[in-house]
């Protein structure tokens, strides 16, 4: 990256910089996906009370699917590039 920036002459980011920003950006999407997460708990919750899906002690029951998938990147050689991309879905009911 550094090589093809430097032929066009566009200054690349120190190391340290792009991992602090790295960094900052990793937190904000932790604290974003922890509040909509609790909304979308919340919501739930409301719904199960609602429909009176409740145990004996009034703790509301709800239903969580979940499915995950790890993918390996590749270049049409073997597919088994480690590229440390995931995707989480959850499907509530």
């Amino acid at each position: 990256m550094k090589e093809l920036f430097s032929m066009a002459e566009i200054p690349t980011m120190p190391s340290k910089a792009f991992l602090k920003e790295q960094d900052k950006n990793a937190q904000a999407w932790e604290v974003s996906a922890l509040q909509k997460m609790e909304v979308a708990v919340n919501e739930e919750k409301m719904k199960a009370l609602e429909l009176g899906e409740v145990d004996k002690n009034g703790i509301p029951f709800i239903t969580v699917t979940a499915d995950g998938s790890w993918s390996k990147r590749s270049y049409k050689t073997n597919y088994s590039s480690l590229s440390l991309s995931g995707c989480v879905s959850l499907i509530s009911k």
